[in-house]
């Protein structure tokens, strides 16, 4: 048992020591969480614990009228009742972070709900 507890006292340690770095600030990320949800935002700060991320979207599954499956980008701000403008994440919550291509379907997406402007 003081085996466990020191082996869970020292990983503790280390996370608190070595830093966390997804990347860098006002760039866009893709971040997976434990529970499976994905999200995809431009990282506006990192703290000890936790990042910060601003213009948040996510995607959500539909299927076309022909029965064909369809994906498209949501803005949390824009979409979500409560309209938030940040979302904090726990570090210990994550599962990975990615940087999102400037050019990728995803970036272009989110560059186009963008241009539409709020709603």
């Amino acid at each position: 048992m003081a085996a466990l507890l020191a082996l869970a006292g020292a990983a503790w340690w280390w996370q608190l020591r070595v830093p966390f770095a997804p990347g860098t600030a006002g760039a866009t990320y893709a971040v997976q969480l434990q529970n499976g949800q994905m999200f995809y935002g431009v990282l506006r700060r990192q703290e000890r614990g936790y990042l910060e991320l601003v213009e948040v979207y996510y995607v959500q599954p539909y299927t076309l009228p022909n029965g064909q499956p369809g994906n498209r980008v949501v803005s949390r701000q824009k979409n979500d009742w409560h309209g938030p403008t940040t979302l904090s994440v726990p570090i210990e919550r994550i599962v990975y972070v990615e940087a999102v291509g400037p050019e990728s379907p995803l970036a272009r997406l989110i560059a186009q709900d963008k241009v539409r402007g709020p709603r």
